[in-house]
């Protein structure tokens, strides 16, 4: 198993040495990176300079694509195997200290069959703010109840290969046909939460993500109203049937 960091970005510039740097220092190597960066500031110029470690970075100078084509980008340049597992670290957040991806390579060693796991993360500069770190219950698998309660799917996000594939592509888009630009990661997460089943799930209790909430180009912040729609959406959706 090998873990493929997906980072992807906007303006996060003043952050994504932070960021790279936490991912250079952990413990466990059994990893590769591809960042993809849509042009706002110089993240991607500061980026580049870690190429010579064995990270991929690709710059989208066009026009800013968004963070789920960057996702999807991202996973593919990096190839794959079924089971691998995917790790999503946003260019402007970073990991919490140098053994989050041992962390969690002991737990999907410890679960054999294990497709997904979730949380857990400390806000920065305040490591004390109110969060979503905590597990989801058994019955919340259960009738499509997951989408029904509050979001509790975020960082450390980390999911198999396998899973991900299974994505169909109007997971990723919303009813106006384009990616969602906001909740997006919940777009995905929902139905691989509910692919996976709770047996398949693990909720990381330990501290492994450092959100960023200085940042002033949160969603939160710049389109509250616009995430919260999204996010009803969808949570209107069909939900997905377990894997047998």
């Amino acid at each position: 198993m090998k873990f493929r960091v997906v980072v992807v970005g906007g303006p996060c510039g003043p952050w994504i040495d932070r960021c790279l740097n936490s991912l250079m220092s952990q413990s466990d190597r059994g990893w590769s990176c591809a960042v993809v960066l849509d042009k706002f500031d110089d993240a991607g110029d500061k980026a580049v300079r870690y190429s010579t470690h064995g990270i991929t970075v690709a710059v989208n100078h066009d026009t800013a694509r968004g963070a789920l084509p960057n996702i999807i980008r991202s996973i593919l340049l990096q190839s794959p195997a079924p089971d691998d597992v995917i790790v999503t670290l946003d260019g402007d957040d970073w990991f919490y200290d140098d053994s989050a991806l041992a962390k969690v390579r002991a737990v999907y060693d410890q679960h054999p069959g294990l497709l997904l796991t979730y949380g857990s993360w400390v806000g920065h500069p305040d490591p004390h703010c109110v969060n979503n770190s905590a597990p989801y219950l058994r019955d919340e698998f259960n009738g499509g109840a997951l989408r029904k309660g509050p979001w509790r799917g975020t960082h450390l996000r980390t999911f198999k290969h396998k899973l991900w594939k299974m994505l169909k592509d109007d997971a990723f888009r919303s009813s106006n046909g384009n990616f969602y630009d906001c909740a997006w990661d919940c777009a995905f997460m929902f139905p691989m939460l509910e692919m996976a089943g709770y047996e398949r799930v693990k909720w990381m209790s330990d501290k492994l993500y450092v959100y960023n909430r200085e940042t002033p180009h949160n969603d939160e912040k710049l389109r509250s109203a616009r995430q919260t729609a999204f996010f009803k959406e969808i949570q209107a959706k069909t939900p997905y049937q377990i894997l047998p």
